[in-house]
């Protein structure tokens, strides 16, 4: 069975407000405001348009050999600011 990598990323999510705005509370707004994700989780993809990872991992579930996941979250490459392979630490 292969072995997961364990990685930390950082990215910088996509959010919205609610409310009526002129332009200048716009744009006062969007220079103010970002909303980062700091996790870590079990690597199952990686390609240039995205990673694809998993919070939870077990070797065994039910009597089937396979890994199974949960908790997936799948982030654009784009969106990436920090990855880090923490494998070396467990």
């Amino acid at each position: 069975m292969k072995k997961n990598k364990l990685i930390y990323i950082e990215w910088a999510d996509a959010y919205k407000t609610n409310g009526s705005f002129d332009k200048e509370e716009v744009l006062d707004w969007c220079k103010k405001n970002d909303y980062y994700v700091y996790e870590c989780g079990w690597l199952i993809e990686e390609n240039k348009e995205y990673i694809l990872f998993a919070t939870e991992l077990s070797p065994h579930y039910k009597d089937n050999p396979e890994i199974t996941y949960r908790g997936l979250t799948k982030v654009p490459k784009t969106w990436i600011r920090k990855k880090i392979d923490l494998t070396k630490y467990i």
